[in-house]
C-alpha cells in the first residue's frame, strides 16, 4: 500500500467497522493486489495517486480480469475513503453501485437500461 502509515489507518479502519480478522487480512490483501497490478503499469503510482479518471481505468482492468466482484470494490472504496481520495472513492462507489444493481436485476430478470458507457461485461 502507499506507505506504511496508510496500511495500518486501513487495517485499523476496517477493525472500527467490526471486521473479524480474517476479513481484514481479506481486504488488507485485495488492495495490496490492486496496487501491485497498478504499480506494474505504472512504476511509482500508489492507488493515492489515482484520480477519477484512473479510477475508473483500475476498475476497467479488475472488469476485464474478471476481478471486479463486490468484495474486492467494497475493499477499495473502503480504502479509498481512508486515504481521502474522494475521486477514487466515487468512480469505485458508482461502479459497485451499477455492479451491484445490474446484478441484481438481471437475476430477476429486470434490466432497467443498457450497460453504462465504458463498461465492459
Amino acid at each position: 500500500m502507499g506507505g506504511l502509515d496508510a496500511g495500518k489507518a486501513f487495517r485499523e479502519y476496517l477493525v472500527a467497522r467490526g471486521l473479524d480478522e480474517k476479513a481484514v487480512d481479506q481486504q488488507v490483501e485485495a488492495v495490496r493486489r490492486m496496487e501491485a497490478q497498478l504499480q506494474s503499469q505504472v512504476p511509482g503510482w500508489f492507488l493515492e495517486d489515482l484520480n477519477h479518471t484512473s479510477g475508473q481505468e483500475l476498475v476497467d482492468g479488475l472488469i476485464d480480469r474478471g476481478e471486479n466482484t463486490m468484495e474486492n470494490l467494497l475493499a477499495l472504496v473502503r480504502y479509498a475513503k481512508v486515504i481521502d481520495n474522494r475521486e477514487l472513492f466515487v468512480a469505485i462507489f458508482i461502479c459497485s453501485m451499477v455492479t451491484k444493481s445490474w446484478i441484481t436485476s438481471f437475476k430477476v430478470g429486470r434490466c432497467c437500461w443498457g450497460r453504462p458507457p465504458g463498461w465492459h461485461f
